[in-house]
């Protein structure tokens, strides 16, 4: 079940979800679906899903021409100040800092 969960969320990344959504999809209750996912995983599912999003993120800062608020919209952010706060929270640098860091880090690579 809870690989189906993981499948589920990497498939709807984009997506503002709920574990309403997720527990409705498999047909089981939220609070059997919590607590199956976090006995295995050792974190919430929402808390999981933001980290896939945090890490789509990080990737298409370093593969893309998007704009922080680009990326924050297609990863179903509610705003670009949430995503900003969210990705600091998540990796202790801001958006901003973490595409300096591997914009250096090509630099440094190339030379």
């Amino acid at each position: 079940m809870v690989k189906k969960v993981k499948e589920y969320l990497s498939a709807h990344i984009c997506e503002q979800l709920t574990v309403n959504d997720i527990s409705t999809y498999l047909g089981i209750s939220q609070t059997a679906l919590m607590h199956k996912f976090r006995k295995e995983v050792h974190q919430g599912i929402m808390e999981y899903f933001i980290d896939l999003k945090i890490e789509e993120a990080k990737k298409r800062i370093r593969e893309s021409d998007e704009s922080f608020t680009e990326i924050a919209e297609k990863l179903g952010f509610s705003s670009s100040n949430y995503f900003s706060r969210v990705f600091k929270a998540k990796t202790n640098v801001t958006p901003t800092e973490y595409s300096k860091y591997v914009s250096k880090r090509r630099l440094t690579n190339d030379i």
